[in-house]
C-alpha cells in the first residue's frame, strides 16, 4: 500500500506534515479530514509532486460507493428545531454504529436513516450529514449547527472519533450513554408524575370536604329531612366548581415551569444543580469522569498531543458546567506540556489516577495507563447506576410520606372544624 506525504492544518491553525498509508490520494484525504484536519497538501512519496485534492466520501468496503454529491458549503449558523430526545439518539447513534462497523458508505448509511426518520429536525440535519460526508466533510460539523438536537456532549464525542479514526466506537459511546439518560429520565418522570398528582388531587378533596360540611350543615338546620344524596350532590356541584379555576392555574403554573426549565437555555443550570443533588451529583461526576478517560486513551492512542488530547476529550462530557471547567483547563494548557500536568492542575481524578497516568508517561504507555483509568472510572459509574435509584428512592419516599401527612392534617383540620362548627352552631 503506497504512502503520502500531507501537509494539514489543525483546529488551532498549526501546520503539520507527515505520512499515511492509502491505497488512494482520495482515500487518504478522507482519513486526515475525518480527523479533523485541513488538507493543504498530499502526494505519494513516490511521485514526489502534489495531487490535486477531490473530496470524497469514504471508501465503501462492502457497500457501493455513494454517487458524486455537489456540496455547498455548509452555514455555520445555528439551525432551530424541535427538541430532540434521549431515546432517539439512543436508536440513531445505534444504527449508525453497526452501519460504520459493517463498512456502509456514510451517504448511504445516512441517506437510510433520514429515509426513515420522523422527526423534521433529525431528518433535516442526517440529509445535511449525507451531504457533508459525500464531500468529505465530517459529521460533527454538521451535528453541531443542530444544538436542538444534539447536546454538546454528543457532537465533542463525534468528533473524537473523526479525529481518532474510530468513529463507529464513538457512536456506540454516544448510543450507551444516551440509553442510560433516558432510562434515569424516565423514572424520574415517573417520580414526578406521582408529586403532582398528589398536588393536583389535593384541591378537590378539599372541595369534596367543604362540599361534605355544607351537607351536614344543612341536614341540621332541616332536621335530617332532606335527601342525603341529592343534597350531598348539590353542594359537591357548588363547591367543586370553585376550585377547578385556582386548580388550573396551578397545573398551567407548573406546566410552564416545567417546560421553562427543560428548554435548551436553562441546561447550565439543570447541569448545575445536579452537581449539588444528592445521589445525582455522585453520578454526574462519575460519568462525567469516565467518558473522559475513555475518550483520553482513544485520542492518545492515535498519536495526538496531550494538550488535543486534553482539550477533545473534555468535550464528551455530558455534563456542561464539568465540561467548561475542563475546556477552560485545556486552554491553558501549553503544547509542550504533559498530559499528567494538565491532569493534576484541574483536580478533577483522584492522585493515584495522576500517578498512573506520570507512569505511563514514564515508561511510555501512555494509552495504556488511560485504559487503566477508564476501567476504573466506568467500574464506578456501573456501580453507581446499579444503586442509584434504591438510594434515590431511600430520600424520596419521606419526602413523599411527608407531602401525604401535610395534605391530610390540612384536610383533617378542615373537616373537623367544620364538623365543629356545625355541632356547636357556631
Amino acid at each position: 500500500m503506497p504512502f503520502f506525504r500531507y501537509s494539514v492544518q489543525d483546529p488551532r491553525g498549526s501546520v503539520l506534515e507527515g505520512t499515511v498509508s492509502a491505497k488512494t490520494a482520495d482515500e487518504a484525504s478522507f482519513t486526515l479530514s475525518q480527523r479533523g484536519l485541513r488538507v493543504l497538501e498530499i502526494y505519494d512519496v513516490r511521485q514526489q509532486k502534489p495531487v490535486p485534492q477531490v473530496r470524497v466520501a469514504a471508501p465503501a468496503s462492502r457497500a457501493q460507493a455513494a454517487p458524486p454529491v455537489a456540496v455547498a458549503a455548509s452555514s455555520p449558523s445555528t439551525v432551530r428545531t424541535r427538541s430532540g430526545s434521549n431515546r432517539a439518539l439512543f436508536l440513531l447513534f445505534s444504527q449508525l454504529a453497526s452501519m460504520l462497523r459493517s463498512g456502509v458508505n456514510p451517504h448511504t448509511g445516512l441517506t437510510s436513516l433520514a429515509n426513515n426518520m420522523r422527526h423534521p429536525g433529525y431528518k433535516r440535519s442526517l440529509e445535511e450529514a449525507a451531504r457533508v460526508a459525500a464531500g468529505g466533510g465530517t459529521l460533527s460539523s454538521v451535528f453541531e449547527r443542530y444544538p436542538y438536537l444534539y447536546p454538546p456532549d454528543v457532537v465533542g464525542t463525534v468528533r473524537c472519533g473523526e479525529l481518532g479514526g474510530f468513529l463507529p466506537e464513538a457512536c456506540m459511546a454516544v448510543s450507551t450513554q444516551k440509553e442510560a439518560a433516558h432510562r434515569l429520565s424516565f423514572r424520574l418522570k415517573i417520580y414526578s408524575t406521582m408529586a403532582l398528582g398528589m398536588i393536583a388531587i389535593f384541591p378537590i378533596s378539599l372541595a369534596i370536604v367543604r362540599g361534605s360540611l355544607a351537607t351536614i350543615k344543612r341536614q341540621d338546620e332541616a332536621g335530617g329531612s332532606l335527601p342525603r344524596v341529592g343534597t350531598l350532590v348539590e353542594e359537591l356541584g357548588k363547591s367543586i366548581p370553585q376550585m377547578i379555576p385556582p386548580t388550573l392555574l396551578a397545573g398551567l403554573v407548573l406546566l410552564l415551569l416545567y417546560l421553562g426549565w427543560h428548554t435548551l437555555p436553562m441546561r447550565k443550570a439543570r447541569h448545575g444543580l445536579a452537581l449539588y443533588l444528592p445521589v445525582f451529583g455522585g453520578r454526574a461526576r462519575s460519568e462525567a469522569l469516565a467518558r473522559f478517560a475513555w475518550a483520553m486513551q482513544r485520542l492518545s492512542r492515535a498519536g495526538l498531543p496531550p494538550y488535543q488530547v486534553f482539550r477533545h476529550a473534555a468535550e464528551t462530557i455530558p455534563n456542561v458546567v464539568l465540561r467548561d471547567r475542563l475546556i477552560q483547563q485545556a486552554d491553558g494548557m501549553k503544547e509542550q506540556e504533559k498530559l499528567s500536568d494538565g491532569l493534576r492542575r484541574a483536580n478533577v481524578f483522584p492522585e493515584e489516577h495522576e500517578m498512573i497516568v506520570a507512569n505511563g508517561e514514564l515508561v511510555g504507555d501512555v494509552p495504556g495507563a488511560l485504559a487503566t483509568i477508564a476501567s476504573a472510572q466506568e467500574a464506578e459509574l456501573q456501580g453507581r447506576e446499579g444503586t442509584m435509584f434504591h438510594r434515590f428512592a431511600f430520600l424520596l419516599y419521606p419526602v413523599l410520606g411527608l407531602l401525604v401527612i401535610v395534605l391530610t392534617y390540612t384536610l383533617y383540620k378542615t373537616f373537623y372544624e367544620g364538623l365543629q362548627s356545625t355541632i356547636l352552631g357556631e
